[in-house]
């Protein structure tokens, strides 16, 4: 529950991609900020030509193309063929200078990331859209300060073979996981594949996915799928390549409700397919208590008691309960640990409750019960404060 104060609360960063002033950026602070504190990182280099400036630098043919157009007017070039060797310059100078361009992007992107890491704490988390995919690689890659806690990547224009698994291999605190959102119809990440001779690492991981040793990277059908070799297993796949066939190269952002449900979850270290499954069953508990139907509630309520919510080990409601209490107190009567189980539940709702309501009483500290330890930690504080003592 101490997460509920700015100070305490894990840190985010957020970078956006081409063609974006990453308003999305804010629309995402703005729907967890509860939970986390927020860090964007924006930069202008590849806002305005539609991404165009990754192969031809905008200074170049911008500054090139308008002196032409004078001495076209002024009659200083006339005939078709120098005007034709002056646009032939103008492409070849373009595309040559879009090297230094895309290095003061990636120095100026750098900078801004040291000031973030500048003030210490714990990894940060990251969720990276497009080309902020491509500028975070290359700085997990080559920058060993660089660490992060989870990772979103969406949009992604990494090269498949990008190294994850070496990364950790050789450094387990570089990252712990990386959701990469698949899109189906993004055609961008797609074409992104065509520029990797042109660009160092760039690829259409977005598209088709990080390829790699399968114990290390999961592939999964659906958002709304949970991941099945990490159901049972005692440590979840560090990468994980997760289908969104609906979706294209910016659709991933439809609105702070998408944040909620996929990645809010994640950056706790859930699959968030079993977390909105785990909310389901106590959604369920209390439509069944409200209207009357006991029988519904007694069975939703021994299912929640089975359940994990994607937790990694994967236990049920009772283990967690059982391996969260003190170790004196390790042999909990079965009456005991329904009325712990019981308390979860009531915090998890208040949570949900506090969460819909902006206005409501604490609405920071209850909110955080969404996080089904801490609604764990809150039910066993309530019911034997001595336990802390």
């Amino acid at each position: 529950m101490s997460q509920s104060s700015s100070a305490n609360k894990f840190r985010v960063i957020t970078v956006h991609g081409v063609n974006s002033n990453g308003k999305w950026q804010e629309e995402v602070a703005e729907a967890l900020k509860v939970f986390f504190n927020f860090e964007p990182i924006k930069y202008n280099h590849y806002r305005f030509f539609f991404g165009t400036e990754l192969v031809f630098n905008p200074f170049v043919w911008s500054t090139l193309g308008a002196l032409l157009i004078a001495a076209i007017a002024t009659r200083f070039v006339r005939r078709a063929g120098r005007i034709t060797l002056a646009l032939a310059m103008i492409f070849l100078l373009s595309f040559i200078g879009a090297y230094p361009y895309r290095s003061w992007a990636v120095k100026t992107f750098r900078i801004r990331l040291s000031e973030r890491f500048k003030k210490g704490g714990p990894p940060p988390c990251l969720i990276a859209h497009s080309f902020g995919t491509y500028l975070s690689g290359r700085a997990l890659r080559e920058l060993c300060w660089s660490s992060f806690d989870r990772i979103v990547l969406a949009g992604c224009v990494l090269e498949g073979s990008f190294p994850w698994e070496s990364l950790q291999g050789a450094d387990p605190q570089r990252f712990r996981e990386v959701r990469n959102e698949m899109a189906a119809k993004d055609n961008v990440s797609r074409m992104a594949a065509w520029l990797d001779r042109l660009i160092p690492s760039f690829g259409s991981a977005g598209y088709s996915g990080f390829t790699g040793n399968s114990t290390c990277i999961h592939n999964v059908n659906s958002a709304n799928e949970v991941c099945a070799p990490c159901a049972t297993a005692k440590a979840r796949a560090v990468v994980h390549n997760i289908k969104c066939e609906e979706l294209g190269h910016s659709d991933v952002f439809l609105g702070p409700a998408y944040a909620v449900i996929y990645w809010l979850p994640f950056l706790w270290g859930y699959d968030p397919a079993a977390y909105r499954y785990f909310l389901s069953v106590c959604f369920e508990i209390k439509r069944a208590t409200g209207s009357g139907q006991k029988e519904a509630m007694k069975k939703n309520y021994q299912k929640l008691r089975t359940i994990s919510w994607g937790q990694s080990p994967a236990r049920s409601l009772d283990e967690e309960i059982r391996a969260t209490v003190p170790s004196r107190q390790k042999d909990l009567s079965e009456d005991e640990l329904d009325k712990i189980a019981t308390e979860t539940l009531r915090f998890v709702l208040l949570g949900q409750a506090s969460f819909d309501d902006e206005n409501a009483p604490d609405r920071d500290t209850y909110v955080q019960c969404l996080n089904i330890y801490l609604a764990i930690n809150a039910a066993c504080k309530k019911l034997h404060p001595e336990w802390e003592s």
